[in-house]
């Protein structure tokens, strides 16, 4: 119980952030760009008789990228080193989508290769997470 509870808490709050950062953007503000901190975990690595630290993301880092990637939301850094940075401008686009008409070949969506299918659950996964009032 324990163990899901901190998985989605970092979820739940960036979810929250969006929120807030939507409705600055249609009160008419400028987004700033989000520096997310992150903890990471040191592991010692034996390499050629000789120690080195690495610094691996831990589970919060790893689930906070696999939700920003997840959304299509870009951002700069790596979960590892502990700090990702998500441009303003890169919200607002994605706050804002365009949407595109339907396909052209005008074919029902079941006749659609998997791969189409796939891309146009995510698309609509995302399209109703920005529509919906977070």
């Amino acid at each position: 119980m324990q163990e899901s509870q901190t998985s989605t808490q970092p979820r739940v709050s960036l979810l929250s952030t969006f929120k807030s950062l939507k409705h600055r953007l249609a009160a008419g503000a400028r987004l700033p760009n989000v520096t997310i901190l992150l903890p990471t975990e040191k592991k010692q690595v034996d390499l050629d008789e000789r120690e080195k630290t690495l610094k691996l993301a831990g589970r919060v880092g790893q689930a906070v990228g696999s939700l920003l990637r997840r959304l299509g939301i870009k951002y700069q850094g790596e979960e590892s080193h502990g700090r990702m940075r998500i441009n303003g401008l890169t919200l607002r686009r994605w706050f804002n989508p365009k949407f595109t008409s339907a396909p052209s070949t005008g074919a029902p969506v079941e006749l659609l290769p998997l791969p189409s299918r796939l891309a146009k659950g995510i698309a609509d996964q995302q399209r109703d997470i920005r529509s919906l009032s977070l």
